[in-house]
């Protein structure tokens, strides 16, 4: 109901939303999502966990850098973002992203 609210609000289209770029506790969940909003996996990248655990409050910057990074430095795009917890822990934002000067992962060295 929260993506659908806010879809609603901002009288958007399910396909008018470049990427959906939500929390990413596994795999499992996010394709239950998809089928629940009726949105393409294509949008939902889902790959966060298998290539960085489930890193809590940074997946969405994450998915966004790990993902999007050649596509986002060069356009603007449509990003409906969404995080959510354990318990009433739960946000959502639809907004144009970019072009962005740098969009990258930094390592930290061991």
């Amino acid at each position: 109901p929260m993506i659908e609210s806010l879809l609603e609000f901002a009288e958007t289209s399910r396909d008018e939303v470049d990427y959906y770029m939500f929390h990413q506790p596994n795999r499992f969940m996010l394709r239950k999502l998809c089928r629940k909003l009726r949105i393409d996996e294509d949008k939902l990248p889902m790959n966060i966990v298998e290539n960085f655990g489930n890193s809590s409050g940074v997946t969405v910057p994450l998915n966004i850098c790990f993902n999007l990074a050649d596509k986002i430095r060069d356009k603007a795009l449509k990003l409906c973002m969404a995080g959510f917890g354990g318990g009433l822990v739960w946000s959502s934002i639809l907004m144009n992203v970019g072009p962005l000067d740098f969009c990258e992962i930094i390592e930290y060295p061991d």
